[in-house]
């Protein structure tokens, strides 16, 4: 989750969108209940490149990535998306977390 973060302040580096990522940084690190399962996600985008991550933790394992949308109908990343904006960025993040 940490290299997810420092790689996405890498790519939005504007101070907002690391502020945010931070705080979600913090949020999960709380130990989760046996058997419950929490996501985050996020997206931004910026001059018409959007990104996307989310961290999924399941009983203390952790699953995570993060990456460009693709708004390219070959590509196999694409889930929909026809614009890059930040809705489809915040969206394509809960796709993504969910396949």
């Amino acid at each position: 989750l940490r290299e997810m973060e420092h790689r996405l302040n890498q790519v939005f580096c504007d101070n907002e969108v690391q502020e945010h990522h931070q705080e979600l940084i913090e949020e999960v690190d709380v130990v989760n209940r046996e058997g419950e399962i929490k996501v985050y996600t996020d997206g931004s985008a910026k001059e018409g490149q959007a990104g996307l991550g989310f961290a999924a933790y399941l009983m203390g394992e952790v699953v995570d990535n993060f990456g460009a949308v693709s708004s390219d109908e070959e590509a196999p990343a694409f889930v929909g998306a026809k614009q890059c904006t930040n809705s489809t960025a915040e969206l394509t993040a809960i796709i993504e977390a969910m396949i």
